[in-house]
């Protein structure tokens, strides 16, 4: 019916559309009939067929591309992105199948989000997301977006596009899931990215993202919080800045942000977490308006990535803060701390445990005594020469670089920047904890600051006899879980016309 053209094949897009919705088998057997190719002809076919046909197909391309990334690959080299991109700047027509066959074409797939965007998707995208476009076209527009702004390729082409006003807007106006998409895509565009983080700023962006903190569910299944979980993750982000922080503590962040950790925002965390690395208020804040007990609590009993940021925010806490260091160990930090080292933590978590440890410790020889006393000598013995040899480059890597630092390494001399910082960090802690400084005289390693991961870490060693501190930005991963930016898959079935 496909290759019949007209009217049946149009029938028959919305119908292969439909049976691929939300159903992996039927997936597989469309591919398995080699549906792809009549599909493709009938979208190259402009002259032949009808818009409402090519629009069927681009639906049915949508769902087939599903989180499939070979199904994604053999779509682009059919040359469908061009085709799609140039069906958005028509001027009649339904634009959601569209855009979202695009937005499953660049899910977690850095080929095809530069391939769309060197297409020339941006603008006619960011048109999608006015005041006069219907709700539905303005989250797949959203949607798209926010899967191309996880390419590098795309971040500056799109902010300089003008893409940062209309988000806003719609972080105020759009639909839940709009709401989500427009939050991740700014987290996306600020990851990395000091100008685009400045600008999202000026913009007056964190405000409407704090609003967004008390929004109950998300536009995607399984996603109980999403709209709350990106914009969490943008303001971890642009809290990474002192006017950003600056900005959120002015509009009540901190009780926002620990509201929304009540409610199982593991995000926020992290957006607490870079906010206490920048002022008193801040630290006061956190301690006394109750987020303290939540980011214990999710030391042992949170998310992999919740426990790495509230070991962050907890390290930054007594980041030079002699203070607060009876306070939070009164709250019970140091023993899920230490169970952090030996148990279960993922190398960010254990070192970001490791530092928190090392703050608490210093200068308080109690708190070195209930440290040691807990067992987290053995942990950090083991942490300093168990290592992996990384066969790509050569380089002898600590554990807690293996997962994330490997994605974004530049050179050799990154890698041994991040094992001596490893190295010496494990180190100053042990010597705290054992009350007996380094040497006197002896050459300290003095590594750069640690290669940047996609999620925008910052930070570095101190000298060995001052706290430890990092500002270490979430993996903000759509598939979610699967990536290190934002992305999203979409399905959809045909409407009845």
């Amino acid at each position: 019916m496909l290759k019949a053209g007209g009217g049946p094949a149009e029938q028959a897009a919305g119908c292969l559309m439909n049976l691929a919705s939300n159903n992996a088998e039927n997936q597989r057997l469309i591919l398995k009939a080699s549906a792809l190719p009549p599909l493709l002809t009938l979208l190259k076919d402009k002259g032949g067929s009808s818009r409402r046909a090519r629009e069927y197909v681009a639906g049915a391309l949508m769902n087939l591309a599903l989180k499939q990334p070979a199904t994604q690959t053999e779509i682009a080299k059919g040359g469908a992105i061009p085709l799609l991109v140039e069906m958005l700047g028509d001027k009649e027509g339904l634009m959601e199948e569209v855009a979202g066959a695009l937005t499953n074409l660049a899910d977690t797939n850095e080929d095809n989000q530069e391939a769309i965007g060197k297409a020339g998707a941006v603008a006619p995208l960011i048109k999608l997301l006015g005041s006069g476009v219907p709700k539905s076209g303005q989250e797949e527009a959203a949607g798209t977006l926010m899967n191309l702004a996880a390419s590098e390729a795309n971040k500056a082409k799109m902010v300089s596009a003008g893409v940062l006003g209309p988000l806003l807007a719609l972080l105020s106006t759009g639909t839940v899931a709009t709401q989500e998409h427009a939050a991740g895509c700014l987290a996306n565009l600020a990851n990395g990215h000091d100008e685009h983080q400045t600008a999202i700023i000026k913009a007056g962006a964190i405000e409407p993202l704090l609003s967004l903190l008390s929004v109950t569910g998300g536009g995607e299944p399984g996603a109980p919080h999403g709209v709350a979980a990106r914009a969490s993750s943008a303001l971890l982000l642009l809290c990474l800045r002192k006017d950003g922080a600056d900005a959120a503590m002015r509009a009540g962040g901190v009780a926002k942000l620990t509201t929304a950790l009540e409610r199982g925002v593991s995000e926020a965390a992290g957006a607490l977490m870079n906010l206490a690395l920048h002022s008193a208020d801040a630290q006061q804040a956190i301690l006394t308006g109750g987020a303290l007990p939540l980011l214990v609590e999710m030391l042992s009993a949170g998310t992999p990535s919740g426990q790495e940021e509230a070991a962050g925010a907890i390290m930054n806490l007594v980041t030079n803060a002699p203070h607060n260091q009876k306070p939070v160990a009164d709250a019970g930090a140091v023993l899920p701390l230490v169970m952090l080292l030996s148990f279960g933590g993922t190398p960010t978590a254990k070192e970001q445990a490791a530092a928190a440890l090392g703050n608490l410790a210093l200068g308080k020889a109690p708190l070195r005594k209930a440290i040691v006393g807990a067992q987290a000598c053995p942990p950090l013995v083991e942490m300093l020469f168990f290592e992996e040899y990384d066969d790509d480059w050569g380089t002898v890597l600590p554990r807690r670089a293996a997962p994330y630092e490997r994605e974004r390494r530049e050179s050799a001399g990154h890698l041994q920047s991040a094992h001596l910082q490893s190295v010496h960090l494990q180190s100053v802690l042990l010597s705290s904890l054992l009350a007996s400084p380094l040497p006197i005289g002896e050459e300290r390693a003095r590594p750069s600051a640690p290669p940047t991961v996609r999620h925008g870490s910052k930070g570095g060693l101190q000298d060995a006899d001052a706290p430890l501190a990092c500002s270490m930005p979430l993996p903000v991963s759509v598939s979610v879980e699967a990536s290190p930016s934002w992305c999203l898959s979409r399905s959809r079935r045909a409407a009845a016309r």
